[in-house]
């Protein structure tokens, strides 16, 4: 039996892997927001941020990346990355949290506002407000809700990006 471990994926296939990762999910939740009418709330513009940067930060690791020579440039992007995917996984978590009720969430994501000065501007505050909660989970799947898949796939992205970094820092010192 042929044993299988993350030795056995190249350091340049795992840039693209986090390329493709990183994309397929913010096409995702645009998709989901454009495309399946699903209005995000503040926390999850928010979670999106580190797919904004991590698009670009991994499309520069996959063109760094020689296989042959996995040098000091891809590996200082790929440290990169994995700090942004673990913002992620820290905001995904908050997100959970607030949508479990654990803790509370940023008031904009509760529909707080300011009482207008006078009725005309409250009508028109209120005709044209649409409030998307943060503690309500918008869609759920087999009962998990977007929050709670974006910090799975977070986390796993972080994961994925430190694999290259610990090889590398492991044969720099030597080490087996």
């Amino acid at each position: 039996m042929v044993e299988w471990s993350m030795t056995h994926i190249s350091s340049r296939l795992i840039t693209w892997l986090l390329f493709l990762g990183c994309t397929a999910t913010i096409l995702a939740a645009l998709a989901f927001e454009y495309l399946g009418g699903l209005k995000p709330c503040d926390l999850c513009l928010l979670e999106r941020l580190p797919y904004y940067a991590g698009v670009p930060l991994t499309l520069a690791a996959v063109f760094t990346a020689r296989e042959a020579n996995f040098g000091h440039l891809p590996v200082i992007i790929l440290a990169l990355c994995a700090i942004v995917f673990l913002i992620g996984t820290g905001l995904g978590f908050y997100h959970v949290g607030v949508e479990q009720h654990w803790w509370a969430g940023p008031a904009a994501c509760a529909g707080a506002f300011t009482l207008p000065a006078n009725a005309m501007d409250l009508q028109a505050a209120l005709s044209g407000a649409q409030v998307v909660r943060c503690d309500v989970p918008a869609w759920t799947f087999l009962g998990i809700s977007m929050a709670a898949f974006n910090m799975l796939i977070s986390a796993a992205l972080t994961l994925l990006a430190a694999v290259p970094v610990w090889r590398f820092l492991r044969d720099a010192h030597g080490e087996e």
